[in-house]
């Protein structure tokens, strides 16, 4: 029986939980995820357990929340909250590197989140040999992470509860909104297309890019008299970015 680790994201699962359900608490959902994945894994053993949030913010009552946690062996990790945004995520990524490193016995490692990707993470704990099962809800994770965590190793946390339980986010009646992107065409100047490679190459992997890093990569990797700004909107205009 190979050693496991399980890191729940609770604040991002709790808050993605409040607006999907309409019976139950988010903590009550979260032990029933807790028990099909113990379940589903029944060839690992957990040795590991956390929980990451800031447990003082949330809704549900903080005893009852620590205690569904604790009655499944997950250790509830106090992660305060700033004004501009949580930091449960940050921590479990550094946790989860810091025992990759330190407690090499455990093979296995779970995330279990609501709609937060892990892709660097994934990257990290993938190429170090681990296994890595990512639990979440599919409709929200990024395609790199159903792709690398595939085979088995990634769950639907949908299927792992009683059927309605999770509701249709977009209420009867209104519409879904999706994107649209032009018809891609071809890509004019080889220095565009060299642009478009060093986006691939340096940030493929995430899920959001930000324009200012990829212009100053682009302006280190490419020659001086290039206009990576001018780059980016032909690639735009070509319909690849």
């Amino acid at each position: 029986m190979t050693q496991a680790c399980v890191l729940i994201d609770y604040q991002n699962l709790h808050h993605h939980l409040k607006h999907q359900i309409e019976d139950g608490s988010p903590a009550d959902i979260c032990t029933e995820l807790l028990a099909a994945i113990r379940d589903h894994l029944s060839g690992n053993r957990i040795t590991i357990g956390r929980a990451y949030a800031d447990f003082s913010g949330l809704d549900d009552h903080t005893r009852h929340v620590k205690r569904s946690l604790y009655l499944h062996g997950i250790e509830p990790v106090y992660v305060p909250a700033t004004m501009h945004r949580n930091t449960s995520d940050l921590q479990l990524a550094v946790d989860a590197i810091e025992i990759r490193e330190t407690r090499p016995e455990i093979e296995t490692f779970i995330l279990l989140t609501g709609d937060r990707d892990y892709v660097p993470v994934v990257q990290a704990l993938v190429s170090a040999g681990k296994r890595v099962v990512c639990v979440g809800f599919r409709e929200h994770l990024a395609p790199y992470v159903l792709r690398h965590t595939g085979n088995g190793e990634f769950i639907d946390a949908a299927s792992l509860l009683p059927d309605n339980t999770i509701q249709p986010q977009a209420p009867v009646g209104e519409p879904v909104q999706t994107a649209t992107f032009s018809e891609a065409v071809e890509i004019e100047s080889e220095e565009a297309f060299e642009a478009l490679e060093i986006t691939l190459r340096f940030f493929g992997q995430y899920y959001d890019l930000y324009l200012t890093p990829l212009l100053r990569r682009i302006s280190d990797e490419l020659p001086a008299d290039s206009d990576p700004k001018a780059l980016v909107a032909e690639l735009e205009e070509a319909g690849a970015v």
